[in-house]
């Protein structure tokens, strides 16, 4: 396992990061671990936009806490439409493009796991 600072909302976490599959990742803080998925989204987003929309992945797997966005919102890129919390961490999913929230796969209190559909924008 290889350890790496991390700093997030300003906040100094060490965090040690191990391969254990393709795209799979175990990642540890403190004494928590968990498995984390990794994919070229940009790459997953360009072959989604062929279907009629791009997909907004969950990165991690965790509890919803947050929906920040509506269907039919107009986002820009970057902006941040959820947010999931894990491991007493909050993360923002945020938008790959500018679009309209097309459909909201989930709802504040659900749990999700790595590679759920959080959003689709056109």
């Amino acid at each position: 396992m290889r350890f790496y600072k991390i700093i997030i909302n300003g906040v100094e976490y060490k965090i040690g990061l191990k391969k254990i599959g393709e795209g799979v990742y175990k990642v540890k803080i403190g004494e928590r671990e968990t498995e984390v998925f990794v994919e070229d989204v940009f790459e997953k987003n360009e072959k989604e936009d062929l279907k009629g929309g791009t997909k907004v992945f969950s990165e991690i797997s965790g509890v919803v806490v947050k929906i920040l966005v509506k269907v039919g919102d107009f986002v820009k890129a970057g902006e941040t439409i959820a947010v999931v919390e894990a491991m007493k961490m909050e993360h923002e999913v945020k938008s790959p493009k500018n679009g309209v929230i097309l459909e909201l796969k989930v709802r504040e209190g659900q749990n999700i796991v790595v590679g759920d559909t959080i959003a689709v924008i056109l």
